[in-house]
């Protein structure tokens, strides 16, 4: 059973980002998906929260996305680094003062944005240990309501030590992109921020190594500049559309205090008619356990990303090849999540072993398996888990001679765990 990446769509490949993707993707080691799951969030936070489309309350081109994939050889900081080296050509303010590498706390967040001091309410949080975010998470019990509001789009307060009363952002565009790996993403994103909700406004993407390059040269200069070029067009599209309905005092306030008017995009029936099919199926439909509420938000996301995909084509309206590229986008990253959080097996912890598996390609020892949960996990429980897995005949058992104590090798049975299929959420 293959437990790396699942398949992305070609429908994912729509426009502009489908053109950023084929174009990079030979001249780099990171594969596509990871190359399209980095510009979707950042084009979508440099186009702003004005141009939205309505699902409930305003949904922008607003877009939390975590890479997950082996820390020396899934390329996620390789796609990062090639994206935004298109988002400095095609926006050099917003990538020089609009990413946050790294969130040290919700007064941090905020600070960035707030009404007194902030002239642009943009922000990207680039979190290339998301890991260390979820750690911070575990000591700052605000820091996760403020960044659920902040996906939401609502008000953001904290209380100030250096200033008497309150910090406040009333209209700001946050998004997060990060990069983790399974095991970490399992060992400290916890139970309690799943079913609160953090978890789920994220997108999951499992993410790998394409190629081995020994003698790349990196992305051509005259690639960068055509893409940057479109890329800019585009953002420059969805500011002037965001301005084109409102007086020019009107706008003048907008632009001063670094915000958007909010301009609802039109839908086509063709959008609509596809919609209803997604929204009444496969949107909705429920699945159980950790990742069930992981992809709870199922239809705000595929909102947001077809939000996305129109202002890459330049377009007022959102068209249903904009709702299919999103839907392909969603389904990768539902498989994703399928077997990041407990889809081969419905036992969460047995799938992080056996994604150590896939990892080594090897058997592997019980210390192996120990540092898997960060070794706090009790000797009681692990030969639990193990031994649910020998049991069921996922994986073999045998102890190797020493000059101390013997040690334990456990070997995985591809028929054991072939019997437990595979089914990628629709």
């Amino acid at each position: 059973m293959n437990l790396g990446p699942p398949k992305l769509d070609r429908a994912a490949y729509h426009g502009l980002p489908g053109r950023v993707v084929t174009s990079l993707a030979p001249h780099v080691e990171a594969d596509e998906a990871a190359l399209l799951l980095h510009f979707l969030p950042m084009f979508g936070n440099a186009a702003g929260a004005g141009l939205h489309i309505k699902q409930g309350a305003p949904q922008p081109a607003r877009l939390n996305v975590v890479l997950v994939g082996d820390a020396a050889f899934a390329r996620k900081g390789t796609a990062g680094n090639a994206i935004e080296g298109l988002m400095a050509y095609a926006d050099p303010d917003w990538h020089k003062h609009r990413i946050l590498r790294g969130a040290q706390s919700a007064e941090a967040i905020i600070a960035e944005v707030d009404d007194e001091r902030a002239r642009d309410r943009r922000l990207l949080i680039f979190e290339h240990e998301f890991g260390r975010l979820l750690r911070v998470l575990q000591q700052q019990a605000n820091l996760s309501d403020v960044l659920k509001l902040a996906y939401d789009g609502g008000p953001l307060q904290i209380l100030t030590k250096d200033l008497a009363g309150r910090r406040t952002a009333t209209r700001s565009h946050i998004s997060v992109v990060g990069h983790v790996t399974i095991d970490i993403l399992g060992a400290r994103l916890s139970d309690t921020e799943i079913a609160s909700g953090f978890g789920n406004r994220f997108l999951y993407g499992l993410v790998a190594r394409s190629k081995v390059l020994d003698r790349s040269e990196g992305v051509p200069e005259e690639h960068l500049e055509a893409l940057g070029d479109d890329i800019a067009d585009a953002l420059e599209f969805a500011t002037d559309l965001a301005f084109s309905e409102v007086d020019p005092i009107s706008a003048f306030l907008f632009d001063y205090f670094g915000m958007q008017p909010h301009v609802e995009l039109e839908r086509t029936e063709a959008f609509w008619e596809l919609w209803a099919e997604l929204y009444r199926g496969p949107l909705n439909r429920p699945l159980p356990g950790v990742v069930g509420h992981v992809l709870e938000r199922a239809s705000t996301h595929v909102v947001r990303l077809a939000v996305c995909y129109a202002l890459c084509d330049r377009s007022k309206v959102v068209d249903r090849e904009h709702l299919e590229a999103a839907y392909a986008v969603w389904r990768y990253c539902a498989a994703s999540a399928r077997r990041i959080f407990g889809g081969i097996t419905d036992s969460r912890a047995v799938d992080m072993i056996l994604h150590a598996f896939h990892r080594v390609g090897r058997p592997i020892t019980g210390t192996e398996v120990t540092a898997v949960f960060n070794r706090k996990k009790s000797a009681k429980e692990l030969e639990a888990i193990l031994g649910q897995m020998v049991a069921s005949g996922l994986v073999t058992h045998h102890q190797e001679s020493t000059k101390g104590r013997p040690k334990d090798i456990y070997t995985l049975v591809p028929e054991g765990l072939e019997a437990w299929g595979e089914e990628s959420p629709s």
